[in-house]
């Protein structure tokens, strides 16, 4: 099987440098669902009501919704997915926020976010997919990538933001992504670096959030919509509860590289 990136290498390099606003006719408006919330810890169910339609970032999929439940911080969160998928989160003021869409018949999800709530154990959830932040980890944290998963790192034009594109192969377990294990997956890894500590000079506050979906006749479309629905989520979660900084628009960048990807995922399902 060839190297998924290496055809769109040139493609993205190109696309990264570049920020295009979603014009009202790419974006588009999902009919929203409920997605059952499972508080952890004194993780708390209060969130602001729900909209009847959720704007995304890309025109919505046929048969796509956008899942929505409380976050356990006092927030709401979105997740774009299957109409026919079962989606239970989970969530607490000492944990990550977690998402998950399992479709009829499945045991392992087929759709999944991760926020990172700020917990320093949280380095090793990206450093692996991303060198720039390798170096703040614990030797060890960061196992090597096997040859069946292939990294893209994109340039967000945010140092404190690195990102990533990875596609797992068919039948291939990816510890970290929940989706993985049957058909090809995609998925989006973005680090937040939220700086250092004057006190410990080796000490560096780096988040991870990432999702992940399988590709296949029936869900690429909706996994691409819903990756890029996901960078917006994410981004604006950091922004909301730890203060993440944000300079321009980073998040155009990553979703661009999406939906340039989009042609090269439907030849892998």
């Amino acid at each position: 099987m060839p190297r998924p990136f290496t055809v769109f290498a040139a493609c993205i390099a190109l696309a990264a440098g570049v920020v295009l606003p979603t014009s009202a006719a790419e974006a588009g408006r999902a009919r929203t669902k409920a997605c059952e919330f499972v508080p952890v810890d004194d993780g708390g169910t209060h969130a602001p009501a729900a909209t009847h339609r959720r704007r995304t970032p890309a025109a919505v999929p046929p048969g796509a919704v956008a899942f929505t439940s409380p976050d356990g911080f006092g927030g709401r969160e979105y997740f774009l997915g299957p109409s026919n998928g079962t989606c239970v989160a989970h969530g607490g003021m000492d944990q990550d926020f977690d998402q998950q869409i399992t479709l009829p018949g499945q045991h392992a999800p087929a759709f999944e976010q991760v926020f990172g709530a700020g917990g320093d154990y949280q380095l090793r959830f990206g450093c692996r997919y991303l060198p720039s932040i390798r170096r703040f980890a614990e030797p060890g944290d960061c196992p090597a990538v096997p040859s069946t998963e292939h990294i893209q790192v994109l340039n967000t034009g945010m140092p404190t933001l690195p990102a990533a594109l990875v596609v797992v192969e068919p039948k291939v377990s990816d510890p970290q992504l929940k989706t993985t294990g049957a058909d090809p997956v995609l998925a989006v890894v973005l680090a937040f670096d939220l700086g250092g500590d004057d006190s410990d000079p080796a000490y560096r506050a780096v988040t991870t959030s990432f999702a992940d979906c399988r590709l296949t006749a029936a869900t690429t479309a909706t996994c691409v919509a819903s990756l890029q629905l996901f960078v917006d989520e994410a981004i604006a979660f950091q922004r909301r509860y730890v203060d993440f900084t944000v300079t321009g628009d980073p998040g155009a960048k990553i979703r661009k590289a999406l939906k340039e990807y989009e042609p090269h995922a439907r030849s892998l399902r």
